[in-house]
């Protein structure tokens, strides 16, 4: 299994990302045609003053290729460069101009029965009041899987494959599933039922914006590993007063949310998880360093460790 990087310097930029805190562009290969499914948002890795490079290009790659392995509908991703800048490509999860694809943050917000508003950009709050596991299930009552997954997963309501989001976030350490990163498709005609839309924006995750240097010191001290596993929080969520779970403990709450059918197969996904895949996945992205790769696999088995022995309680 290996990747490679593509030269997307000639690709045309149909617009400029607007959510998001980071730079990005919707580009299009000019032999595709223009429709919704050929658009792909450009992401540059992120350089800082110092000269160190976040990994969130490999990170987004590697968690594209662990969501196809545990069946999580997910938005495909490829390396690329444009004029000499590295980043990644990720595939706009809306499948055609006859769907419309509405963030999370809309989506609750337009649900009267739950008690969740969207707040303003000015509020810098970790969360939103009212962004609840239950609420985000009430909000997604009715709606269906996304277009792009495949059985048994397509044949699940639409919490039913959030909650497969919310593992994949356990496994690879993403703290970053707020509302504006996860979404629903309407369709436009009315003709079909809502659903909720291929996860996106999962580069938050694996260690990607450390250094070896601190990967290697934490992968030296077995304590201190853990540590930083435990520190893995759902710290996005409001918990109206709980303590700030583990995003292992949020994940398993989440599936035991789901009827039994839906609870066993993610649970099913994660106990047959091979430390063997990982480490191929890993191995075949180019430009890893020795020691992110091994903290990749390591966080990542750690992980869904965490996530056997809770549903094992």
């Amino acid at each position: 299994m290996e990747f490679s990087r593509i030269d997307v310097s000639e690709w045309l930029v149909s617009d400029e990302e607007a959510v998001g805190a980071n730079e990005k562009y919707w580009l299009r290969d000019p032999i595709a045609p223009a429709e919704p499914a050929n658009l792909w948002l450009f992401k540059p890795v992120t350089v800082h003053k110092n000269g160190h490079s976040q990994g969130g290009d490999w990170a987004e790659l590697i968690a594209g290729e662990l969501a196809r392995v545990l069946t999580v509908p997910s938005a495909e991703i490829r390396l690329a460069s444009r004029s000499g800048r590295d980043g990644t490509l990720s595939r706009n999860v809306r499948p055609s101009m006859e769907w419309d694809r509405h963030t999370g943050a809309i989506w609750m917000d337009s649900v009267r029965s739950i008690a969740y508003r969207a707040r303003s950009s000015a509020d810098k709050s970790a969360a939103t009041s009212g962004y609840t596991l239950s609420a985000v299930a009430t909000s997604l009552e009715g709606l269906g899987a996304p277009p792009q997954a495949a059985d048994p997963v397509g044949a699940f309501d639409a919490f039913g494959v959030f909650a497969g989001y919310l593992v994949l976030d356990a496994l690879i350490s993403n703290r970053d599933r707020h509302e504006q990163n996860w979404s629903v498709l309407r369709h436009a005609l009315g003709t079909e039922p809502a659903r909720l839309a291929a996860a996106y924006d999962n580069e938050g995750g694996l260690g990607y914006n450390l250094t070896d240097e601190f990967r290697e010191r934490v992968l030296a001290e077995p304590s201190r590993f853990a540590k930083f596993v435990s520190g893995g929080t759902a710290w996005r969520f409001d918990w109206q007063g709980r303590p700030l779970p583990t995003l292992t403990a949020t994940a398993i709450e989440a599936v035991r949310m789901l009827p039994s059918d839906m609870s066993h197969y993610w649970r099913e996904q994660v106990e047959t998880l091979d430390e063997a895949i990982v480490q191929a996945i890993v191995d075949g992205v180019p430009g890893m360093s020795e020691a992110a790769r091994r903290f990749a696999v390591n966080l990542v088995m750690a992980n869904a460790k965490g996530i056997r022995d809770g549903f094992r309680d």
